[in-house]
């Protein structure tokens, strides 16, 4: 079996747990949607030939939920086979997409499909679609996000009008490919804990970023009425990467900004390379905006002992 294709399947299970089961002796997976813990849900197999990635694309199996018809999956089938390129792994993308699909697996789902084209039909105008969906495309097709974010995609925990405000302050850099893996840095400035979270709620209102295998994030507020440093971080999943990105912002004595790195998994393993890809795409960003204060070699960051958590 391919090197490749191998260490895809070590990855698959180390991300999805036990909504992807592995079984390499018949070289094959076995993706499990929205979770196996759902009921109903949806199973597609896909098995590897000998020679995938370098050729062959996965032969994949539906086992459907009763609802879903066979026009449906071999729609899905069709839309899957474009993800495919010769001598690149395509699971990670197969599943990511099948997420977005509720109708494969969720009965309601095609209800709610069913009805929006009953809309959309009597509706030729398009006058009354949710904002989200009037910038789906133009989202889409704007990958490098440059200096503002744009679109909505969900609504958030924070206050609406908070979440506006902040919105015109945060900045994206450029994404950053490592090894089929994409790095994006995003960064605004904070003067409270209620406008970390509306920033973040900013960004997740993004489909591309609220989509991302990983949204790692650090803030750093310095608080003029207590002297000292209001900080956290948060891993969201990639284990250790949240104090990692939090130590660069106090070393570098940055203040009063929140920094989020997000990740695309790209179906290959990085090791502990992958800190340094999080760490390096947010400085860069930072740098670039004018957020350091120093150089990371010299600078002694003051009152240390006086950081609180904030959780």
């Amino acid at each position: 079996m391919d090197a490749q294709a191998l260490e895809e399947m070590e990855a698959l299970a180390a991300i999805y747990g036990e909504d992807c089961g592995i079984d390499v002796d018949v070289h094959t997976v076995h993706a499990y949607l929205p979770s196996k813990s759902c009921v109903p849900h949806l199973v597609v197999s896909a098995h590897l030939h000998t020679d995938y990635p370098a050729h062959t694309a996965p032969l994949l199996e539906f086992h459907a939920p009763p609802h879903v018809s066979n026009d449906m999956i071999a729609a899905a089938l069709r839309d899957m086979d474009q993800l495919f390129i010769p001598g690149e792994v395509v699971l990670f993308r197969y599943i990511e997409w099948l997420k977005d699909q509720p109708q494969l697996y969720n009965v309601d789902a095609v209800k709610a499909c069913s009805a929006a084209a009953l809309d959309k039909a009597h509706d030729p105008q398009d006058v009354n679609l949710p904002i989200a969906e009037k910038v789906d495309a133009k989202e889409a097709s704007s990958y490098d996000m440059g200096p503002a974010i744009q679109g909505l995609h969900k609504g958030g925990d924070a206050n609406s009008e908070l979440v506006v405000e902040v919105r015109q302050r945060i900045v994206s850099g450029p994404p950053i490919i490592e090894k089929k893996s994409t790095f994006q840095a995003h960064l605004a400035s904070v003067n409270s804990v209620e406008e970390v979270t509306a920033v973040m709620d900013a960004l997740l209102q993004v489909t591309k970023i609220a989509n991302a295998t990983h949204n790692i994030m650090a803030y750093r507020i310095y608080s003029l009425d207590k002297q000292s440093f209001i900080q956290d971080s948060d891993d969201d999943g990639e284990s250790a990467a949240g104090g990692r990105l939090l130590h660069l912002l106090q070393v570098t004595d940055v203040r009063n900004v929140v920094v989020v790195v997000s990740r695309w998994f790209g179906g290959v393993l990085l090791g502990p390379s992958r800190f340094s890809f999080i760490n390096n795409t947010a400085r860069q960003l930072l740098e670039n905006q004018g957020f350091l204060r120093g150089n990371v070699d010299t600078i002694t960051v003051s009152k240390r002992s006086g950081c609180k958590k904030n959780k």
